[in-house]
This record gives C-alpha cells, sequence and structure tokens, in this order.
C-alpha cells in the first residue's frame, strides 16, 4: 500500500500473521519512505527484472519516470532498496510510462527478464544489471507515429520468445512482430481489431483446451485471444459489453472460481462503485450477478484515495479453503469477499 502523509509518500507491505485463519490479524513487513516520489502513484506493480535479487516492485508515477524497488539480497525478499534513481535510462525511456505500457519477458533467452517498454514508434528492451539500467533492443512499430499502448509477448514450447504483439489504439489494430532468420524480430502484418482504451493484459495457462488464452481489457470491454498452434495467430474469440446503464469498467481480474477450465472474471467500474461477476463457458461469457459497493467510514477526514474507488483488485485464495477469493482496495481499507 502507498500513503500519503504530511512528510510525504510512504510505501508499506502487510501479510497475515496466521494465512489460514480468516479472521487473522495483519503485520507489517516493511515500512519505508519514498522521497522521489513528487505525485501518488497511480498503481503498483511486482517485477521480476531484478535477476538473482528476486522479484520488485515499479511504482507509476504521473508524469515522472517510475520508482524501482528492488530486494537487497534473494534471501530478503522484504527488504527493499531504491534502484536506479540517477539513471538517464529511468528518466529519459521510461518516463510518464503507465501500467499497461510495460511488460516483462526474457527477451534474449539468458534466463533473466528484462523490461520492454512500450513508447511511440517502438519498444525498447531494458535490462537491469549490476545496479544499472541499460537498453539491450528495439523493436520497431508498423509506423514511426503509432503510439504504441501494450505489448504481448509469444514464447514458443520452451519458452523462448518468438514473436510480440503491438495493441495501436489510434489506428485500432494488432501488429505482429516476427523473428526472422537472422533473429531479429521485425513488423510482419496487421489486424483490425477496433478501439480501446487499454488498462492491460493478462495471460491465463492452459484455458481453450489447454491452450494459452490472452485478455486484453480496458475501460468498457476485454478481447479474448486464444493461442492457434506454435505459430503466432490470433482470432478474436470472446467478447462482453454490460448491460448496465451507465457502467464503464476500469479494471478486472480474472480467476477460475468455480475451477471448470473456464476463466472468470470480476470487472470492476471504479466510478459508479460497482462491481459484475462474469462467468466463462463453452459458449462465451455472461454476467452472473452485480452489486453497489458501499463502503465508507463516516468518520475518517483525511484522503480518500484515487478517484477510482476500488482502485486494485486482487485474486488469491485468502483463507486457505482451496478455493479462491478476491479482494478489495477502496478508500483507506481492504475489503475481503471469501467463497462459500
Amino acid at each position: 500500500i502507498v500513503s500519503e502523509s504530511k512528510e510525504g509518500m510512504q510505501l508499506v507491505i502487510a501479510q497475515p500473521a496466521q494465512r489460514r485463519h480468516a479472521s487473522s490479524a495483519w503485520e507489517i513487513v516493511l515500512q519505508m519512505d519514498l522521497p522521489g516520489a513528487r505525485r501518488k502513484p497511480t498503481s503498483l506493480r511486482a517485477m521480476d527484472i531484478f535477476a538473482e535479487r528476486g522479484p520488485g516492485l515499479m511504482l507509476f508515477v504521473p508524469r515522472e519516470a517510475p520508482i524501482l524497488l528492488a530486494p537487497k539480497s534473494a534471501d530478503t525478499p522484504y527488504e527493499l532498496e531504491l534502484v536506479g534513481e540517477r539513471s538517464s535510462v529511468r528518466e529519459s525511456l521510461l518516463k510518464g510510462l503507465s501500467a499497461a505500457q510495460v511488460t516483462v519477458v526474457d527477451v534474449d533467452g539468458d534466463g533473466s527478464n528484462e523490461l520492454v517498454a512500450a513508447r511511440t514508434g517502438f519498444a525498447r528492451a531494458i535490462r537491469y544489471r549490476a545496479g544499472q539500467l541499460e537498453m539491450v533492443d528495439q523493436f520497431n512499430a508498423r509506423r514511426n507515429s503509432d503510439a504504441v499502448a501494450t505489448v504481448i509477448p509469444s514464447l514458443d514450447s520452451e519458452g523462448l520468445l518468438q514473436g510480440l504483439v503491438f495493441y495501436v489504439p489510434k489506428e485500432g489494430e494488432l501488429q505482429f512482430l516476427s523473428r526472422g532468420q537472422d533473429g531479429v524480430l521485425r513488423y510482419q502484418h496487421s489486424e483490425d481489431a477496433g478501439s480501446m482504451a487499454v488498462s492491460g493484459w493478462s495471460k491465463l495457462p492452459g484455458q481453450a483446451g489447454g491452450q494459452d488464452a490472452y485478455l486484453l481489457y480496458g475501460d468498457d470491454r476485454f478481447w479474448y485471444f486464444t493461442a492457434q498452434g506454435e505459430s503466432w495467430t490470433r482470432e478474436l474469440g470472446t467478447g462482453f459489453e454490460t448491460e448496465l446503464e451507465d457502467v464503464y469498467f476500469s479494471h478486472i481480474a480474472e480467476a477460475d472460481f468455480d475451477a471448470d477450465g473456464h476463466v472468470d472474471i470480476v470487472a470492476v467500474d471504479g466510478t459508479e462503485h460497482i462491481v459484475e461477476i462474469l462467468r466463462g463457458s463453452e459458449t462465451g461469457v455472461q454476467s452472473q450477478m452485480y452489486w453497489e459497493i458501499f463502503e465508507q467510514n463516516m468518520h475518517y477526514q483525511g484522503r480518500t484515495g484515487a478517484k477510482l474507488e476500488p482502485r486494485q483488485t486482487v485474486v488469491a485464495d485468502l483463507n486457505h479453503d482451496g478455493r479462491l477469493d478476491f479482494a478489495f482496495l477502496i478508500h483507506d481499507r481492504i475489503i475481503f469477499y471469501l467463497q462459500e
């Protein structure tokens, strides 16, 4: 959680004291100041780009370069430190990025992940090594003017990068890049997909008859893609538009709540504070239920958080009963929804 006080921004990481009990108290495992943040971060992502140190965090700040936090060592995952503070790569290549514009993938097959940042006209692969950020590759879009909103990687059966897909909202197209005989990823062709304000994408391993599937999602819709054989080809499989009046989804989270092999979705409108549960099946996606989230401490006098509430959804087995649950970060609290 990133909180704001008179002294500035502060990162707090907490975990349940007893994970097997739904009513467990929480204990703080990290509390650190963020001196470089002049504005409140809009999102936070775990990023496995710090090699042998293990996964760290990336905080996205409007109109600023993101804040990078890496573990001090692999043995101390909750002891984080700021890295790349004075990096020209961070300031020039990552400034103003949204979470949707960042992808983590091993671009060169050396066993360590790089950060791929989507920009206008290209995406650049950035490596963190020995405390430094360095650009290691560039992947060009179809046109120099194409503002790439997100990058989706295509991996072969051995986990090696074979292709990329750029989504360019202005052109309403998916641009497919594949590796040539010289090993370079180049633009090959485009497919019309329509326009969408992208919030992000997710990979759904093993869906659709054992093949990987992908969700590309935005404010009011999402697109569902399934893999076709071993080559990087995609077809638009399923979409969903809510029938609720004046509801526009700000973010979604996916899971298989009933373990039937089909993706289920928690779709959230953070402006109207509405959550809609969608169930996947062989015939498509259907709405199962919806409700308005109203959770506010009338005695709380501080800031109420972002304009979008809830502003984050987490899907996990929160009470260790073998079934998936979900939780919302909203205002100054976390709300848990457990399966019965």
